[in-house]
């Protein structure tokens, strides 16, 4: 009787152990496979979104504050302009610190909690200044760190709750750019001549005050850091598609942000809109940006990948700002708000998805997208002041500054296009079999790209 106890405990701890590990394994397995939804996942969307209402938001509404600063500071578009262009060059340039930090497991919490105070900081000092190097330093600098420290991250994060519809997720994050983009302009056109600049500024500050901090809360992070602690890993710059794409993509953020920043002053003084009509044409082009991000990344995701519809819609948005030069009408600056609004969107919004597509190991994925944004920054730091110096070399003349847009844009367009060329012609060099390879010809090549028939989830 003794025996048989013994060894039906053993038996039963042996079963025990097996349970045990068959449980761990499943929730190794759990742990290591992304949701793809469910209320954890989407919420993560959901507060990337409000992070990017605020950034992003704030960001493309700049153009009326060109209006607004014209009116009441002596300078001059080129100067002013440096305001708006270094706010965006921030929030590109840090992430380069805040997305390799976030793979480097550095907390979470530390990062978004940082950036958002800075964010009200900068905000609210905005409300009170009164001179130039005021607005340089609460908007330009303050308020574009703390974006920089909130926008990658966020969408590290969300990108690891995601496999399946991982670009479609990325579209719904970038989609606050419209929604702030539009609730921004209206709020501040319509607070301006009832309360001044400096109370519609406050409003924006206090709507941040309550929804920023719930998001920054509301994030988790997913993965354990695999990036052995290096903040600054140099390993993504090796991967030459990576390298090029991003070429392609300064050329485009070089010449793409001249109509969110002048198109209120252009409609104003060459059309002759009023004050409020040319605003209308930026609230339409950053509402267009809602379709414009959603679309193509539903189709990116279904179809053809994120790097495969990024190529037409450069070449349409390099034709677009040669139609800009033949805007000389109300109906034809709405047409063109509408679709610049699509296709600019659809431009900006696919950059971080294809930054991500090419990394192998989610690890890297702040890596990639904080150095693919911060060898942009560079582009969007010295673009508007560039087609702002253009515009003061003769006075009410935007035609210069729109011709050096549109020719960054075809730049960008062809060096996308001839990346990818070299992507499938690499890919179809390491089939053996001669005759596919001699079928593979550079202007068959061409036609597939064009064509859509390469997916771009190889990239």
């Amino acid at each position: 009787m003794a025996s048989d106890s013994i060894s039906w405990s053993k038996a039963a701890m042996a079963e025990e152990k097996t349970e045990t590990r068959i449980e761990t394994t499943i929730s190794d397995l759990s742990k290591d496979d992304p949701p793809n939804g469910g209320w954890t996942a989407w919420s993560q969307v959901g507060a990337a979104h409000m992070i990017t209402f605020f950034s992003w938001g704030i960001i493309n509404s700049f153009g009326v504050f060109q209006s607004y600063y014209l009116q009441v500071l002596p300078q001059r578009s080129s100067s002013i302009s440096w305001i708006g262009s270094i706010q965006v060059f921030l929030i590109f340039f840090i992430g380069v610190f805040s997305g390799s930090a976030f793979d480097s497991g550095w907390r979470l919490d530390v990062l978004l909690g940082t950036g958002c105070l800075l964010n009200l900081l900068g905000i609210f000092m905005m409300s009170i200044s009164k001179t130039y190097i005021h607005y340089i330093l609460s908007q330009g600098i303050c308020c574009g760190i703390g974006y920089g420290l909130l926008f990658t991250p966020a969408i590290s994060v969300v990108r690891t709750y995601f496999s399946s519809r991982r670009t479609l997720a990325l579209g719904l994050v970038l989609s606050g750019t419209a929604t702030g983009g539009i609730v921004i302009p209206a709020l501040l056109r319509a607070a301006i001549p009832r309360v001044g600049f400096a109370w519609s500024v406050r409003c924006v500050g206090f709507m941040s005050l309550t929804l920023l901090p719930v998001s920054c809360y509301t994030l988790r992070r997913r993965l354990q850091p695999t990036n052995g602690g290096r903040v600054f890993s140099t390993t993504v710059l090796k991967d030459y598609d990576y390298v090029l794409y991003t070429v392609a993509m300064f050329f485009n953020l070089l010449g793409l942000f001249f109509a969110f920043f002048f198109i209120p002053q252009f409609a104003k003084s060459v059309l002759g809109f009023s004050s409020e009509s040319s605003v209308d044409l930026l609230i339409i082009m950053n509402g267009m940006g809602m379709p414009g991000r959603l679309l193509p990344m539903w189709a990116a995701d279904r179809f053809w990948g994120p790097l495969m519809i990024s190529i037409p819609v450069n070449i349409v948005c390099s034709i677009l700002g040669f139609v800009l030069l033949a805007t000389r009408t109300t109906a034809s600056a709405y047409v063109f708000a509408v679709l610049y609004g699509l296709f600019g969107a659809a431009l900006i919004g696919l950059f971080p998805a294809c930054l991500s597509s090419f990394s192998k190991d989610v690890g890297q994925t702040g890596a990639r997208i904080g150095w693919g944004f911060s060898i942009a920054s560079l582009a969007v730091l010295i673009g508007p002041p560039i087609s702002g110096a253009l515009i003061d070399e003769v006075e009410r003349d935007y035609r210069q500054a729109q011709i050096f847009a549109a020719c960054c844009l075809t730049i960008g367009s062809m060096t996308m296009l001839v990346m990818k060329l070299l992507q499938i012609r690499k890919t179809a060099t390491t089939d053996t079999d001669p005759t596919r390879q001699r079928e593979r010809s550079m202007p068959k090549l061409f036609l597939e790209v064009l064509s859509g028939r390469q997916r771009s989830g190889e990239v």
